[in-house]
């Protein structure tokens, strides 16, 4: 009976211990990543490099859970992690579905194809000389997908004689409006990734409250009698 018990003890143990090392991953894995580039053996795609920007982004938390946001289309999912090689193994996912452009729609058919079910990837995380973190991701394919913790920066997407700026960014609760102190008559309009006017606001305070707002990607708009000119932010 003794000996019995002590087999049990010690099966249980080495299978706590399996378990353990399972979920031993690097717990700077575990937050909002925005993707810098994909890289194949064929071809780099420069996330910088599109006009309007987009800001493609890959969210894991502590459970191995996924989400994220490509072009315009949302996705979501769930890895599973091989130790001691350090893989992450995509267990399933899912995305939506809508039009986003020719140049966006292949970028997400890339993108996504990526983080698809089945497919698995080496990570690696390095700290930058300035303060933020690199995420690489490889995977079998010769294929390597570079995300930093920092969002891009956020040139306007229409330049013109006037100039305002968005922070923070991202943001939870308060976007704070900076602009020229010598523009006249400032519309404000509001745009969800896919187009979509969410509110205009023609005396607007250089406070805005978006608590309120989903977490993903938003246009600004500013026009007055000096131009126009477009601002993305991101709510979190």
């Amino acid at each position: 009976m003794i000996k019995t018990l002590h087999v049990k003890f010690y099966l249980f143990l080495s299978l706590t211990l399996i378990a353990l090392n399972g979920f031993a991953q690097d717990p700077n894995l575990y937050q909002t990543w925005y993707l810098y580039s994909m890289e194949s053996e064929f071809d780099t795609t420069t996330v910088s490099d599109f006009d309007p920007p987009i800001v493609p982004t890959l969210i894991i938390d502590a459970s191995l859970n996924f989400s994220g946001q490509g072009a315009c289309d949302t996705f979501n999912g769930s890895f599973s992690y091989s130790d001691p090689e350090e893989l992450l193994i995509v267990a399933n996912s899912s995305n939506t579905e809508t039009t986003c452009g020719f140049y966006e729609d292949e970028f997400e058919i890339e993108y996504f194809g990526y983080l698809s079910s089945g497919h698995h990837m080496t990570y690696i995380i390095t700290n930058d000389a300035d303060g933020y973190q690199t995420l690489l991701l490889h995977g079998a394919t010769f294929t390597t997908l570079t995300y930093r913790n920092i969002a891009l920066s956020t040139p306007s997407i229409l330049k013109d004689d006037f100039s305002f700026s968005l922070h923070p960014n991202p943001t939870t609760n308060k976007l704070s409006i900076d602009y020229d102190n010598d523009t006249n008559d400032l519309n404000l309009t509001l745009y969800s990734s896919t187009g979509t006017v969410i509110f205009k606001n023609r005396s607007f305070q250089n406070d805005i409250d978006v608590s309120n707002l989903a977490n993903g990607l938003y246009f600004m708009e500013l026009t007055s009698t000096k131009g126009r000119i477009v601002r993305k932010f991101v709510k979190q």
